[in-house]
C-alpha cells in the first residue's frame, strides 16, 4: 500500500512532512513523534504551488478544474507504475481533498483501498461566502465573490468542476 498525498492551497509537495515519520532538509533529519503515514508515500506538486513569496502562481490556480485534476491524475498514474500496481491511500488536505473528491467522482478507483480527506470544501462559492461573512461583507452577494475568485485565479471557474458535482459518483465501498 502506498499512500498518495494531495497538498492544499498555497503550500507544496512538501506539505507531506507533517504527515511522514521523518524527512531530511539541506542533511539534517527531522522526526515527527506523531506522524500519520504508516506506508511509502508519494506527493506531488499542483501547477501553482511555488516556494516563492506570494506562495501561489494565480495564473495556474483552479479549485479543482481540468488542469489540476490532470496533474492528480498524473501523480496516480505515476504512484500505480512506479509501485507496480500498488494499492493506494488517497490522502488530501484542503484544495488537495476537494480535488480527490474530484478525482473520485470522475476516475475508476480500482487501485485505491481508503480515502482520507482533511477540510475540503464542497463548492469554492461555500469557501468565498464564508469569507465574506467573516469579513462582515455578507451584503455582498456572493457572485460578487465568485467574479472576483475568477479574476484573481485565472483557471477557475465557478461553473466548472466542484465536489458538489462529483460526490454522488464516487464509490460506495471505498472507506
Amino acid at each position: 500500500v502506498v499512500t498518495l498525498f494531495s497538498h492544499g492551497i498555497a503550500d507544496t509537495w512538501k506539505q507531506v512532512h507533517g504527515y511522514i515519520k521523518s524527512y531530511t532538509i539541506d542533511d539534517v533529519i527531522y522526526y515527527n513523534d506523531r506522524y500519520l503515514f504508516h506506508t511509502p508515500f508519494v506527493s506531488f506538486n499542483y501547477s501553482d504551488a511555488t516556494d516563492k513569496f506570494y506562495r501561489v502562481n494565480y495564473a495556474e490556480t483552479s479549485f479543482g478544474q481540468e488542469n489540476e485534476i490532470a496533474r492528480l491524475h498524473k501523480a496516480y498514474i505515476a504512484t500505480l507504475s512506479h509501485y507496480n500496481d500498488c494499492d493506494i491511500i488517497l490522502w488530501g488536505l484542503s484544495r488537495g481533498a476537494s480535488n480527490i473528491l474530484i478525482y473520485a467522482g470522475l476516475y475508476d478507483l480500482t487501485n485505491v483501498k481508503a480515502i482520507i480527506l482533511e477540510s475540503p470544501y464542497y463548492t469554492m462559492s461555500e469557501v468565498i461566502e464564508s469569507f465574506l461573512l467573516k469579513k462582515n461583507a455578507g451584503w455582498l452577494p456572493v457572485s460578487y465573490g465568485d467574479t472576483l475568485a475568477e479574476f484573481i485565479f485565472k483557471k477557475y471557474s465557478r461553473y466548472g468542476l466542484s465536489p458538489a458535482k462529483c460526490i454522488e459518483n464516487i464509490p460506495k465501498d471505498i472507506p
